[in-house]
């Protein structure tokens, strides 16, 4: 996972020198949270994430349009995994799960303004998320039983510049795949991710 996400970093550098004029890259910084509803015998509150840390790359069509990605490593808790007994409560039997992931934002980008990148925009579009290492906080032989390596969400959201080397921006997000390896139980996700966009290009441009 981690040679992949040193590949595209290298590649965002790389393809600076053959687009330089329309593409902007740089650092990501962001954070996310998600409410979990499940349906099936199990439960979960919901789940939040520590910093994930990436690049963003930028590629301006118009002076409307353009199609931006953010690929980040990303670090999640889920909370309070429980399961329905026969009886009719809910007993834990995961407690805590946390996973780490390889996450990729795919986003067609609209400026309100005929000048792109220079104030309000709206975003819409994917993500693909690969899952790497699960741990429980109980029953740790069922790690492997959750939940699938990979899924998908769909993104709608908006963003704004903040100054000439910084972007900030919403993200909706509800999960287009289910999570889980369990056939009993779909997951129905909503989150929001909080992005931030470091524009290192500018920098390297001005030097």
């Amino acid at each position: 996972m981690k040679k992949t996400y040193y590949l595209l970093l290298i590649t965002l550098f790389v393809s600076n020198n053959f687009y330089s004029q329309k593409l902007k890259y740089g650092l990501y910084l962001g954070f996310n949270a998600y409410d979990i509803e499940i349906e099936g015998p199990y439960s979960a509150s919901g789940a939040t994430s520590k910093t994930n840390i990436g690049v963003f790359a930028d590629y301006q069509l118009n002076n409307r349009f353009g199609i931006k990605s953010n690929i980040f490593l990303n670090k999640t808790t889920e909370t309070n995994y429980s399961v329905s007994t026969d009886v009719g409560y809910f007993s834990d039997i995961f407690g805590d799960v946390t996973y780490s992931s390889f996450q990729f934002q795919g986003l067609s980008k609209f400026d309100v303004r005929k000048n792109y990148d220079s104030g309000f925009y709206l975003l819409a579009g994917f993500r693909f998320s690969q899952i790497g290492n699960i741990k429980f906080e109980e029953n740790q032989e069922l790690e492997d039983e959750l939940l699938k390596k990979s899924n998908f969400g769909a993104l709608l959201g908006f963003g704004t510049s903040i100054t000439k080397y910084a972007n900030f921006e919403i993200l909706a997000d509800r999960n287009i795949s289910n999570p889980f390896k369990l056939t009993d139980d779909k997951s129905k996700n909503l989150g929001v991710y909080f992005n931030l966009n470091i524009n290192i290009s500018s920098f390297l441009n001005e030097n």
